[in-house]
């Protein structure tokens, strides 16, 4: 059971850190969670995590300075990235939910298959049509609605060829399977160290270049054996709420740049003997995004 780390992220959304805990306690999860908190006032998890119902869980809680921008949210990631000592992650938020079984399930499958790059599963997304007002919880009779993504099944996202793969994640945009897979931890720290160099000011950087990267760094394979193991909840992102259209980011200052950035990190993941082949990698992934 040591083989992979669950990372949560926190900044905010106290309550929902606690019932994520709470879900974690009841799957009695056995894989270490590691709790990197960029919140302002960290005095909260510090005495959750403390509560007696918590103490079967192996947490570790790393404090990191407030979130105050993206680019100290990317410094934090970049830097507890390093601090993942198992095999393998899987980086998720305080308003999922985690079925334990099936991530066990996933994980030895994984152990058994090398050759996968990222094993990117799909997940059920559910939404309270009429919650409580921190949209923790339904109300007495209320109704919920839950929705199951239908399994990636894409013979070039296991192409053994990097310009394939990555022009079929260009085209697709399989973010949803890859955002919320299993990564190996290697790759998972490359994938931070990178977007240091790259994200400045907008987080949809991130996101993207995750859903590039991790294509070139190996194959995108959905079993259709497993189940998914990670319960999204909707309408509960503060980030969500408050994206800009992409006319609007386009305007921004460090657009051009953090672009021009992403394209030469992708280029640089061919091998550096193979300068024909990152050149190729640069011109598909122009083709494909523009």
């Amino acid at each position: 059971m040591s083989d992979l780390t669950i990372l949560l992220t926190l900044k905010g959304r106290k309550k929902f850190t606690k019932r994520w805990l709470d879900w974690m306690s009841i799957e009695k999860c056995p894989y270490k969670i590691l709790l990197a908190d960029g919140d302002e006032d960290k005095s909260f998890t510090k005495d959750l995590i403390s509560d007696i119902k918590y103490s079967s869980l192996n947490i570790e809680h790393i404090k990191y300075p407030y979130d105050k921008d993206v680019y100290t949210f990317i410094k934090k990631l970049s830097d507890v990235s390093k601090k993942i000592s198992t095999k393998y992650v899987v980086h998720t938020d305080n308003d999922d939910f985690i079925l334990i079984n099936n991530l066990e399930n996933a994980v030895k499958y994984y152990e058994k298959n090398q050759q996968i790059g990222t094993l990117a599963l799909p997940h059920y997304r559910f939404k309270i049509h009429d919650s409580d007002e921190d949209k923790l919880y339904p109300k007495k009779g209320s109704k919920i609605s839950f929705q199951r993504l239908v399994r990636l099944n894409n013979n070039n996202l296991l192409s053994k060829n990097q310009s394939i793969r990555l022009k079929e994640a260009v085209k697709i945009f399989p973010s949803d399977f890859i955002w919320y897979g299993i990564h190996k931890s290697q790759d998972f720290r490359k994938l931070n160290n990178d977007l240091l160099k790259i994200v400045i000011d907008d987080l949809i950087f991130q996101e993207w270049y995750a859903t590039y990267m991790f294509p070139m760094l190996g194959t995108i394979e959905c079993p259709s054996e497993l189940d998914p193991f990670i319960v999204r909840q909707e309408e509960t992102s503060s980030i969500a709420k408050d994206q800009l259209k992409l006319s609007e980011f386009i305007m921004r200052p460090n657009w051009s740049r953090q672009l021009e950035t992403m394209r030469e990190s992708l280029s640089n993941l061919y091998s550096e003997k193979d300068q024909k082949g990152k050149v190729i990698i640069k011109e598909k992934f122009n083709q494909s995004f523009l």
